[in-house]
């Protein structure tokens, strides 16, 4: 932490607030998008709930909140390989399903874009929880009025993060998503560096680029289904 960055943890019954206190505007604004909100002068705070190991997980917030911060503001590279080969290491034996979606479900395909983190859909969110308790960044979380009922965060060079039970249309209207039941019924398996990794089609992430008005990512994506079709074709 610095000057211009601190946390601290208050718990109230059932509640744990995270509150940041920060001067800098664009760590603001990264906060906001983290799901902070105001609460007054340069104080921004998340509410979770207060599990019995909140006092540790907050400490682990405190201890890469700010690399996270400089991650999302560019100010330093974001190893999402390091995190994603510490995710299959840890879930090799779980029994827990799970699929990656976003960004790095186009890098492993070798797709030319910048992970800023890893998402997954998972099976059994408070499952994966225990598995990364040791790296969590906020408490497995049951959501109210949000695309997903659960969703947990862990760090581990890069953000890790997952959802589960997942309803995006709800939120969101109808689709394309990414995270959706269409993308987990047409499931595709890459193989990245000797593991095998679930990952939505890339017809459907390019819809969801487009609609996200994502120019440069669904260039990208029709490239790579181009040259898909073009290794496909006989002769």
């Amino acid at each position: 932490m610095t000057k211009e960055l601190s946390t601290t943890l208050e718990v109230v019954g059932e509640i744990a607030r995270f509150h940041v206190e920060t001067s800098n505007p664009t760590y603001r604004d990264l906060l906001v998008h983290m799901g902070f909100s105001r609460s007054g002068g340069t104080d921004y705070a998340r509410d979770f709930p207060a599990t019995a190991d909140i006092a540790r997980i907050h400490e682990n917030f405190a201890r890469h909140l700010e690399e996270i911060l400089q991650q999302g503001a560019g100010l330093r590279p974001i190893p999402w390989d390091c995190a994603l080969g510490e995710f299959l290491r840890r879930m090799e034996l779980s029994g827990v399903g799970w699929w990656l979606s976003g960004s790095a479900a186009l890098a492993v395909r070798g797709i030319d874009v910048a992970p800023g983190d890893l998402d997954f859909v998972v099976s059994d969110a408070r499952g994966v929880g225990e598995i990364f308790s040791d790296l969590l960044m906020y408490p497995v979380t049951k959501m109210e009025g949000w695309a997903a009922e659960w969703f947990g965060c862990a760090f581990h060079e890069a953000l890790i993060e997952w959802v589960a039970v997942v309803h995006p249309e709800a939120v969101y209207g109808p689709g394309p998503h990414e995270q959706g039941p269409e993308a987990a019924s047409r499931l595709q398996t890459v193989d990245w560096e000797g593991h095998l990794i679930r990952v939505p089609p890339l017809d459907l992430q390019l819809a969801v680029a487009e609609r996200r008005s994502q120019h440069e990512r669904a260039a990208k994506i029709r490239t790579a289904l181009s040259d898909r079709h073009s290794r496909n074709q006989p002769g």
